[in-house]
């Protein structure tokens, strides 16, 4: 499967069947570069052969981030992987948080509020874009008839991975339900009766509405996008994502690991 085409709504539950890393994306002369670049591959283990990791190329990306991403290779192990800006991941045509690629807390402000997460930039847009719809006024008048908007049609398979990531969809035990509620910082009792409801909600506005809901209960600061990682680790949205920064001794490897995650 090509890479940026995210796959169909009946696919296996597994996003992103190995694991991935995610750095800071900074402005640098002609293009946006990772800073810094991971100094360990994603299929290494604790246990495991020191990497010995280079830049192989830069990568064009059709959908997601717009510009050219990381292919990083590993002569220890010989595998290629991709450094997605944060936010991003493989076959994801948004970002999972309201991240910039430098990992900057996005916010909005909303007739008047005050700021607020920008949720319209992520993979929960469309959850958030039915539920105004839906609370909208009708109009004065029906007017011409007008074309469907291709974007639209994408809601579905949005709204089912933003319940896969958030425990909404049923597919995790319970003891991985309590950890991705402890991960998202949501009482467990909060996100048991959501994900219930989720699953008995008929159409596409009241499932949103309970993304929503979720969402609204989030802790709105800087550690937006590692609680939304670490919660679809859990849950196998993807596997063993891995977050690197800038640290006082140079670059700083944070692994989520959960269902799927490698051994070591």
């Amino acid at each position: 499967m090509p890479e940026g085409h995210l796959p169909d709504c009946h696919s296996p539950p597994d996003l992103a069947p190995f694991p991935f890393a995610a750095a800071p994306y900074l402005p640098h002369t002609a293009r946006m570069e990772a800073r810094p670049l991971p100094t360990m591959c994603v299929y290494a283990t604790d246990g495991g052969a020191a990497c010995q990791v280079t830049l192989h190329h830069w990568r064009d990306r059709k959908t997601g981030p717009a510009f050219p991403v990381a292919v990083l290779r590993c002569a220890t192990h010989g595998r290629a992987f991709t450094v997605y800006p944060l936010g991003h991941f493989p076959y994801g045509r948004s970002s999972l948080a309201p991240v910039a690629p430098d990992g900057e807390v996005l916010w909005t402000h909303d007739d008047g509020t005050g700021p607020r997460l920008a949720w319209e930039h992520t993979v929960f847009a469309p959850s958030f874009a039915l539920v105004a719809a839906a609370a909208a006024p009708p109009p004065d008048s029906p007017g011409p008839p007008q074309p469907v908007d291709p974007w639209w049609m994408t809601e579905e398979c949005e709204g089912t991975q933003a319940a896969r990531v958030l425990g909404l969809d049923g597919e995790v035990a319970v003891r991985t339900a309590e950890a991705i509620a402890e991960q998202l910082q949501i009482p467990r009792l909060v996100l048991l009766d959501a994900e219930h409801q989720y699953r008995a909600a008929r159409g596409p506005v009241a499932r949103a509405q309970i993304v929503v809901g979720v969402l609204a209960r989030l802790p709105a600061d800087r550690c937006v996008l590692d609680r939304l990682l670490g919660a679809g680790a859990l849950a196998g949205a993807w596997r063993s994502p891995e977050r690197w920064d800038l640290g006082p001794l140079g670059p700083r490897r944070k692994l989520f690991p959960g269902r799927g995650a490698r051994a070591g």
